[in-house]
């Protein structure tokens, strides 16, 4: 493997090319069925919403250049965009995507102190 490249990441079989933090490749999509606080290292979530809404946390104050895309894969409840903390997303405390197939995304605007869908 070439072009390898870790931060903050031991004890870690790498098997292709990329970058790797806090022990997961950058960049990487995960498929989620329950409420979660999305991570830096992770860009693209499907939300699994067959069983119940499925609500992402983004934390109060997001990192700037991070960017993050959320997918809801199933036609029943919900998938919620709701920030810890009262941060917004372009102006909003919630954001819920009712429609199979809906996409988001978004990324923290340090100007404005919130989320920005982009």
């Amino acid at each position: 493997v070439t072009d390898v490249v870790l931060i903050n990441t031991d004890g870690v079989t790498v098997t292709e090319s990329g970058t790797w933090v806090n022990g997961k490749k950058d960049g990487k999509a995960e498929t989620v069925s329950s409420s979660t606080t999305p991570e830096n290292e992770v860009r693209f979530y499907f939300a699994d919403t067959s069983g119940g809404n499925v609500a992402f946390k983004p934390p109060a104050t997001g990192t700037e250049g991070v960017v993050w895309t959320f997918k809801k894969m199933d036609s029943a409840n919900l998938m919620i965009i709701t920030p810890i903390g009262g941060t917004t997303v372009d102006s909003e405390p919630t954001r819920n995507y009712s429609s199979q197939y809906d996409t988001v995304t978004i990324t923290w605007n340090e100007t404005e102190g919130e989320y920005s869908i982009v």
